[in-house]
């Protein structure tokens, strides 16, 4: 797919990654907050939604009864075998008529194809809806994921720099201790230090609860207690943040390929050929009989009928009205859902862009200068080189810059899936059903 023509991603993109690979010497471990979680690939959470999301597996299991009306609509009326005897007379031997007769039914009038081709059209009205849901559910994992991510990503930022406040502290303790900061000074690091350990566990405990809501999209039945957590497998940096159309009015013209719109689509045909299933119901069946009948007196001989309804009383005509009625509706409901749709892609489309030229905003030499600039601070602060409200503008800046960057990558990483799931781009189709409802 083309990428919007504006540079924003990609540069904020580059100056992001060389911020974390410059800025390795205050690189932190992995936060504990979850020991018990485990990591998992973008791809691989995408996969497991299909056989563990009841909505998906519900929305299945829809598809394949609707299949199954497909069979229904296609099945031929049975033929009626009958054996009546008719006793005349009230003496054993009195006079009798025995007769048996084959019935059959036909439908002349092709109700039988007009039913197979509305069950057939709602058959692919139910896949499309179950794409709708594929897309929804993907696009809510992805959410989820990248919001795991950025939870991770904003904790090791954070434990980076409480890091260099336990390390200021104890060199503090030392100048104190020697005359060379006041008392002030030394009360002052101590809030310091408390403050960034504070938000260190505040910090992992977001990631904590990011993860548990990562477990939860992925694999419901596993979460048991809100214990179960899921982290992202891969880094923030990593995650696809590039344009998904060109323009607007590319995105626009892309509507008809949503799944729900298409899903609206097939409704109004299934509704047309309702209609003209209830339109043929007008002609009457025509039932046919066969058979054979024998009489007491030994006379005996074919038996041929034939038997129509003559529609006088019953002319279908609320059947129809309603099919109508009901054509109408789905109509209406289209057009309801083109205009959502394009309401939709107009929303992904300005946030994307506006968030593409935030980031866009960070240039790489603000981006650097600030990790370098907290190096130096904490270097020069514990040689004596430094004062501490200069360490603490250093902390703050780096502090700052790499939770700007961060939430904005986090924000384009969701506005980029957003926008693919309302151009209906996400490849969901070739996504398998769950076992049990195949």
């Amino acid at each position: 797919m083309r990428r919007p023509h504006c540079h924003a991603p990609e540069r904020a993109a580059t100056a992001f990654g060389l911020l974390l690979i410059l800025a390795s010497p205050l690189a932190a471990q992995v936060p504990a907050a979850a020991p018990d979680a485990q990591r998992i690939l973008l791809s691989d959470a995408l996969q497991q939604i299909n056989s563990s999301n009841p909505n998906l597996r519900a929305s299945a299991a829809e598809v394949e009864a609707t299949r199954a009306r497909i069979t229904i609509a296609g099945t031929r009326l049975n033929p009626g075998l009958s054996l009546t005897r008719d006793q005349l007379s009230g003496q054993p031997d009195g006079y009798s008529e025995t007769t048996i007769a084959l019935t059959h039914t036909l439908e002349v009038g092709g109700q039988r194809s007009r039913r197979q081709d509305a069950a057939t059209l709602a058959l692919s009205a139910a896949e499309a809806r179950l794409a709708a849901e594929r897309a929804r559910l993907i696009f809510e994992v992805q959410r989820a994921y990248v919001t795991a991510a950025a939870a991770e990503a904003r904790a090791n930022a954070i434990g980076e720099t409480t890091e260099i406040f336990r390390t200021v502290d104890q060199s503090g303790q030392m100048r104190f201790a020697a005359g060379d900061i006041s008392a002030f000074s030394r009360q002052r690091l101590e809030v310091e230090r408390a403050r960034y350990e504070t938000r260190l566990a505040d910090a992992e405990l977001d990631l904590l609860e990011a993860g548990r809501e990562l477990g939860l999209r992925v694999a419901p039945q596993a979460v048991s207690g809100g214990a179960y957590a899921l982290l992202a497998g891969e880094a923030l940096e990593t995650i696809p943040t590039g344009g998904v159309v060109s323009t607007l009015a590319e995105g626009l013209s892309l509507v008809g390929g949503r799944a729900d719109v298409r899903a609206a689509t097939l409704a109004v045909e299934a509704a047309r050929a309702r209609v003209a299933l209830e339109r043929s119901e007008r002609v009457p069946d025509v039932t046919l009989t066969g058979g054979y009948k024998h009489q007491a007196d030994g006379l005996h001989g074919p038996l041929l009928g034939v038997s129509i309804p003559i529609p006088v009383l019953d002319k279908n005509a609320g059947r129809v009205a309603e099919a109508d009625a009901l054509l109408t509706a789905a109509e209406a409901e289209r057009s309801l859902a083109v205009l959502r749709a394009e309401a939709d892609i107009r929303r992904t489309w300005e946030n994307y862009t506006s968030i593409a030229a935030r980031l866009d905003l960070l240039s790489e030499a603000s981006l650097l200068a600030s990790a370098a600039m907290l190096q130096t601070a904490q270097i020069a602060y514990g040689e004596g080189e430094m004062s501490l409200v200069e360490l603490l503008d250093a902390a703050e800046a780096y502090d700052i810059a790499k939770e700007t960057a961060t939430r904005l990558r986090a924000l384009l990483a969701i506005a980029h899936f957003d926008l693919l799931r309302a151009v209906g781009a996400m490849e969901v189709d070739e996504m398998p059903l769950p076992e049990d409802v195949r």
